[in-house]
């Protein structure tokens, strides 16, 4: 149980920072991405609580399950980074 609480806490913590090196990306503004987090801070919260949670399960699920596929972790992680992306692609339109 303490592993899959670790993995969860961990996954927030990657996606917060897939966030920031997104943002930078597009924006290179430090201000700006921090901005939008205080602009959105709750919906920004409860996404990364959300996704903390639901890594945390699938880690705890898989290992009750030891014959669940790895494969379904990193494809969990891609949607979720991928969908995080399509959610903010239209800051691409700041930048250009």
């Amino acid at each position: 149980m303490k592993k899959s609480i670790i993995f969860g806490v961990l996954a927030s913590f990657f996606l917060i920072l897939f966030y920031f090196a997104t943002m930078l990306l597009f924006t290179r503004s430090l201000s700006v991405a921090i901005s939008q987090i205080e602009d959105l801070f709750l919906w920004f919260f409860l996404l990364v609580i959300g996704f903390g949670t639901q890594f945390g399960l699938f880690t705890y699920l898989k290992s009750l399950i030891k014959s669940a596929p790895s494969m379904m972790t990193a494809a969990n992680t891609g949607m979720s980074g991928f969908s995080m992306v399509a959610c903010c692609a239209h800051h691409i339109t700041d930048v250009l």
